[in-house]
């Protein structure tokens, strides 16, 4: 069939434009769209469980944000507490931090600590799995983007691009697996792809995984 698509990771480069977008932007959706999209992909977030993220389970520091991650890989009422570390060796210029803190401070306003991560006032979205594919198509648009012939990029894709641009720069495997909630080896290599090869953009994203030079 020749308008078939294989779904692919998406590639770290993608997500930085994504990002710079998103710090860049005046628009109170657009921010929120690139910032969710760009939380699901830094912590290799299942769809469900980057929409359906509460300010409750949000803890932002100048130092980190951890995330109270809910989500089927977890036990149920057992907290999964997932912390990224901001990391000045890889993203000197603390693009990622600088994105999370600008929503952060946007939503704080509205935001109870029960409601959705990324909710604005006059919502009506019901917060099911597929608004993270919407939102990636929107962004993908906004910064002129499209997957390669016979590829396809979806909420998934994230979680898989986060993986393998993670595999590309050197971080330890079960670094991976701890960081993304998989319980084995046989789960991860699913969403690992050696297409995906190191670039600068991953490692802004994920060099914080890796270890700190000798001494």
């Amino acid at each position: 069939n020749p308008n078939a698509c294989t779904r692919m990771p998406v590639p770290a480069d993608v997500m930085l434009d994504i990002l710079h977008l998103g710090l860049r932007t005046d628009d109170s959706h657009a921010l929120r769209m690139c910032t969710c999209l760009v939380v699901c992909y830094s912590w290799y977030n299942r769809a469900d469980t980057g929409i359906q993220l509460l300010r409750s389970h949000v803890t932002l520091t100048t130092s980190s944000m951890t995330i109270n991650t809910k989500s089927k890989t977890c036990v149920r009422n057992v907290a999964c507490p997932i912390t990224r570390r901001f990391d000045p060796r890889h993203d000197p210029d603390a693009l990622v931090f600088r994105l999370l803190q600008r929503w952060h401070s946007l939503s704080d306003p509205h935001q109870d600590a029960s409601d959705i991560y990324w909710s604005l006032p006059g919502d009506t979205h019901d917060w099911q799995p597929s608004i993270i594919t919407k939102w990636l198509r929107e962004c993908l648009q906004l910064v002129h983007r499209a997957p390669p012939a016979g590829e396809s990029w979806s909420g998934h894709s994230m979680r898989a691009g986060g993986a393998s641009a993670s595999l590309a720069i050197g971080v330890d495997l079960f670094h991976i697996m701890s960081f993304g909630q998989w319980k084995s080896l046989a789960a991860v290599q699913r969403y690992l792809s050696f297409l995906i090869l190191p670039d600068r953009a991953a490692y802004i994203f994920y060099g914080w995984l890796r270890p700190p030079p000798a001494p």
